[in-house]
């Protein structure tokens, strides 16, 4: 896995993709945070499902039972 800013990433973009498209991992961080870049081929990549796959999952009363247990639980802040 190979770690790289965001200015040395623009100057040597081809050079990079490249690299990517050979399996590499790309770790770029910005602004605190990390973005991976990495190819998955058709079988390890998650399949897209249409709008309301999960439409029939929960019924109202398991959404409400859900939503009390959520309200009672302790609320932290994390930084």
């Amino acid at each position: 896995m190979q770690t790289i800013s965001l200015p040395d990433l623009q100057s040597s973009l081809p050079k990079l993709a490249q690299t990517v498209l050979e399996g590499e991992w790309l770790v770029i961080p910005f602004g605190g945070k990390k973005m991976v870049l990495h190819l998955a081929d058709d079988e390890t990549a998650s399949p897209m499902r249409e709008q309301g796959y999960f439409e029939d999952c929960l019924d109202d009363e398991s959404i409400a039972l859900d939503n009390l247990a959520a309200a009672q639980s302790p609320q932290t802040m994390v930084p």
